[in-house]
């Protein structure tokens, strides 16, 4: 899928290696977390527009599909809906942020979701 990190291997390490080394694993290399976030977030934007797709059969409202997620899923649901454009009408992110050059490049949109963030 497309790219949509302005800057791989510049990605937040937060709490990633403290977790590798407790699984016995050594620290997690600036690709590999790229390419771990790309991943998460072009699943999540499939997801979604299949969700979007299929909501008549789910008996749900397309109108009404909110995304979110709390740590990785709340980046995952940030870049699948505003990077990605999957479809969401609104997002409810906890403990979840864009890397900081990749705020300008997306959240510059009037027509955007609305967000509700606690970080």
């Amino acid at each position: 899928p497309q790219r949509v990190l302005a800057d791989p291997g510049g990605v937040s390490r937060a709490r990633i290696d403290v977790v590798r080394k407790m699984l016995g694993l050594g620290p997690a290399t600036a690709q590999m977390l790229a390419d771990g976030m790309e991943a998460a977030a072009a699943d999540v934007a499939t997801g979604l527009r299949f969700v979007h797709d299929h909501a008549s059969e789910f008996g749900a409202d397309p109108s009404r599909i909110i995304a979110g997620g709390f740590s990785a899923g709340g980046i995952s649901a940030l870049y699948a809906v505003l990077a990605y454009g999957a479809p969401a009408n609104a997002l409810i992110v906890l403990s979840g942020r864009f890397e900081a050059p990749d705020i300008p490049r997306y959240m510059r949109d009037a027509r955007q979701p609305p967000i509700l963030q606690f970080v």
